[in-house]
């Protein structure tokens, strides 16, 4: 059962993603904790610092900050029955950074490969997971302004329909607002 849990920047999605996963775990050590996050700065690795005191130490941790193909082989997936994943925003962001490139300049094509290769990972993703008890977590980007900038706009194009496919797929959405949960979808609506 895939469950998909989304919502703005310091919404408490993580938190609540957390909860949640704390209740489906019997045992915390059955736990795949699986972050996307890469610490480019101090202040990134701040917040990857408080993530990692907030969870449970008995919660096996993962790092995947650009792929996910090979996970399904990885033993301590195969090992795990229940997995989060936070977040695809972050996700995004670093399959965008994965190669340089320009992107006041990026060519239709280009975006639409860079894009056809981020969604084949997230569908890859979403497959093997079918088999766990998942969680995935994602910044929402459709409520905003329109982003100044051509990356902005291409990020948040991208992300938004990956979040559109996720939670198509998903079992569960929950939508965080001010750390409070509202179910879109799912037996709690």
């Amino acid at each position: 059962m895939i469950t998909f849990i989304t919502g703005g920047a310091r919404s408490g999605k993580s938190s609540f993603g957390e909860a949640l996963v704390k209740k489906a775990a019997t045992v915390p050590a059955d736990v795949l904790y699986i972050p996307t996050a890469k610490a480019y700065d101090e202040e990134m690795q701040d917040r990857i610092n408080k993530h990692r005191i907030r969870r449970p130490k008995e919660w096996e941790t993962l790092e995947m900050s650009t792929r996910f193909q090979g996970l399904e082989i990885n033993s301590d997936f195969v090992e795990r029955s229940v997995v989060m994943v936070d977040c695809l925003g972050v996700f995004v962001t670093n399959r965008m950074l994965l190669k340089e490139r320009d992107f006041d300049q990026i060519t239709a094509n280009e975006r639409d490969q860079m894009e056809k290769e981020i969604q084949r990972e997230v569908k890859h993703l979403l497959d093997i997971l079918r088999e766990k008890e998942a969680f995935i977590v994602s910044n929402e980007v459709g409520m905003g302004l329109v982003p100044e900038y051509p990356m902005g706009r291409i990020f948040r194009d991208i992300l938004g329909r990956i979040n559109h496919e996720v939670a198509a797929r998903a079992d569960k959405v929950y939508f965080v607002v001010a750390g409070i949960p509202m179910c879109l979808k799912g037996e709690d609506r």
